[in-house]
């Protein structure tokens, strides 16, 4: 059964706009996920009684806080000992974190049979002292049934020191159209910078539940997860992680109305609304510090800080209020690269309303341009100019900053392709391998992916290991692959 049936609880995000848009490519990270401690099976560290008294085994990690003591509350029957583990997380020292089964197995609503979820609690000295948020409102399902917990795994996936819980849970189908189907879920939960209370990684679980048809085991979660590392690779060399927690912090500043924070994180000098501030001390003379324009304050509440648009000039946030990139620290360029503010549009309201940093449309252009040569270059840039603005009636940008086909992303059928051009269904092939790096011998199709601005040729042929592929990808390439002959 395809994952993604089983989705229509889980789609907390809307990622395949996403991917759509931003374009980043993807090169090997490095140290994505740090070593972790896997427990799933892991006897050494389980936990062996019903009333979760843990058995000492220390790990690594950050300093505890005090827990309330009013927060203790007894544990609940129905404890999941082998699902059960000691282990040391930030915040909250040495505990046992246990799985429990469904606190209401069978209820019926409105005709409707509803079902209880498994619950995870953080227990200490026969008490509970914290319990995870759920997936479901009062974890109550409909239509599908809790079976097992598969897997559970302690590993900072998120690369911010401090272990992270990833699980993998089995569920099966009791009405519609899942009825009598069986499937494995992941779920990711984190903390919050400096806080002990975890919560649920909605993006994360959610991009690992997309990207993992039949997922089954959790070496395939850790997999993804390093995938998504990579996501902002056209940008920058820093993990994806990295650049979604400078994303969250500039936006807390701005909210804040901290001023003083987001100076230290902003590249100068730089142009604002029009304006040169030079240094940290002209920056926070500006009149947008008393006046700050509400629209753009807005802009940034609600703009994402997952899956952001980028290209190779920076990362956006918002709708190119903020751009940031990748910029050295030193005046000769030899000092340590770090993440930086390079344009700020709109803060002033009314003021340089024509955005003339990185985000205003006129500059992508100018970007592009630069790969035209290229893009001209190619054998096929007379054919898939025309089959752009013809076919798929892109008349803009678009058709070099957006893909051909969700090839990473979406099954493709020979039915499906029926009726597009070779040349378009040779480009097709060829990008899912784009995608990842790979250079091209062939002059056509090496100029005509140099001509999109997300694409970064990173890997010769002799290197290239089609293991990147993820499942969509394998099985779109043998589809293209016939088709392309």
């Amino acid at each position: 059964m395809e994952i993604s049936v089983k989705r229509k609880v889980l789609m907390l995000f809307g990622f395949a706009a996403a991917m759509a848009i931003g374009g980043c490519g993807n090169r090997e990270p490095e140290n994505i996920l740090p070593s972790g401690t896997d427990v799933a099976g892991l006897e050494s560290v389980r936990a062996g009684n019903e009333n979760g008294e843990s058995r000492g085994n220390a790990g690594p990690g950050g300093a505890t806080e005090p827990l309330q003591e009013d927060s203790r509350k007894d544990v609940p029957q129905g404890q999941i000992l082998e699902q059960s583990f000691d282990v040391f997380l930030d915040g909250w020292g040495e505990v046992v974190f246990a799985s429990f089964e469904p606190e209401e197995d069978l209820l019926q609503k409105d005709g409707i049979w509803e079902y209880g979820d498994a619950r995870f609690m953080l227990l200490r000295d026969g008490q509970v002292i914290y319990t995870f948020p759920s997936m479901f409102e009062e974890d109550v399902m409909a239509g599908q049934q809790f079976g097992e917990v598969v897997s559970v795994s302690f590993r900072d996936y998120n690369v911010d020191g401090r272990p992270d819980v990833l699980l993998l849970l089995k569920y099966a189908g009791v009405q519609g159209i899942d009825i009598g189907q069986e499937w494995v879920e992941a779920r990711a939960y984190t903390q919050e910078d400096g806080g002990a209370d975890f919560y649920l990684d909605s993006a994360a679980t959610e991009y690992i539940n997309r990207n993992v048809p039949g997922l089954a085991t959790m070496e395939e979660v850790v997999q993804v997860l390093a995938e998504y590392g990579d996501w902002y690779s056209v940008a920058t060399g820093m993990n994806a992680w990295v650049v979604e927690r400078f994303a969250r912090g500039i936006r807390k500043d701005i909210l804040a109305g901290d001023f003083q924070g987001l100076a230290e994180k902003i590249a100068f000098p730089i142009v604002i609304d029009g304006t040169t501030y030079s240094s940290k001390e002209d920056f926070l003379s500006g009149d947008f510090i008393q006046n700050t324009d509400r629209g753009f304050l807005e802009a940034i509440e609600q703009s994402p800080t997952v899956n952001m648009f980028c290209n190779w000039q920076g990362i956006m946030l918002g709708n190119g209020e903020v751009w940031f990139a990748e910029v050295s620290g030193g005046v000769d360029g030899s000092a340590s690269q770090e993440l930086k503010v390079v344009a700020v549009n709109g803060i002033s309201g009314g003021q340089g309303t024509e955005r003339e940093e990185p985000g205003d449309y006129r500059q992508q252009e100018d970007a592009l341009q630069e790969r035209m040569d290229y893009y001209m270059a190619s054998a096929y840039y007379a054919d898939i100019t025309d089959y752009w603005e013809n076919v798929r009636e892109v008349r803009d940008i678009a058709n070099r900053t957006d893909f051909l086909f969700e090839t990473d992303s979406r099954y493709y059928t020979a039915a499906d392709l029926e009726g597009e051009p070779s040349y378009v269904i040779r480009l097709a092939k060829n990008e899912i391998y784009a995608r990842h790096g790979y250079i091209f011998d062939d002059p056509d199709l090496y100029n005509y992916f140099m001509g999109c601005v997300w694409y970064m040729p990173t890997t010769a042929p002799k290197e290239f290991d089609t293991a990147v592929f993820n499942e969509y990808e394998k099985e779109n390439v043998k589809v293209l692959s016939e088709l392309d002959r």
